[in-house]
């Protein structure tokens, strides 16, 4: 059907290096929506772990990004897991990609970007990620 805008809701990547998100009053999360069957419903819960508690399904209004106004139900999956982390390998660099592809705002990709391949940032006096016995230089 096209992009539509999730109000009040940020996109983030958990503790289990996927993507979700959360509630969020001052941000956005901008997302495809697509009309879906009953049997396009069953697979995604199959493949989100929805039985296994990983991801809940939510009903939420979003507004249709080329139609100003236009809000509909959509539905959502969000992760259990809402403990922020790091995403695996190659994993938002294809989100990112689909979303440059899908004509997503620029802004919105530019502040994803940002804000998730920020460099980590090790503070002084912090634990050496070695473990015990590895030879460090």
């Amino acid at each position: 059907m096209g992009i539509a805008v999730l109000n009040g809701h940020r996109f983030l990547i958990n503790s289990r290096e996927v993507a979700t998100i959360i509630k969020d009053d001052l941000a956005k999360v901008y997302g495809i929506l697509w009309n879906i069957s009953d049997e396009d419903e069953r697979a995604l819960d199959w493949y989100e772990g929805v039985s296994a508690g990983l991801y809940v399904k939510r009903h939420v209004e979003v507004t249709i990004a080329t139609e100003e106004g236009v809000h509909v139900s959509a539905l959502v999956y969000v992760a259990a897991n809402s403990t922020p982390g790091r995403p695996r390998a190659g994993y938002l660099h294809a989100i990112i990609d689909a979303e440059e592809r899908k004509g997503f705002p620029n802004e919105y990709i530019k502040e994803l970007k940002e804000r998730l391949f920020r460099p980590q940032i090790t503070l002084p006096n912090s634990k050496s990620l070695a473990a015990p016995g590895d030879k460090i230089g």
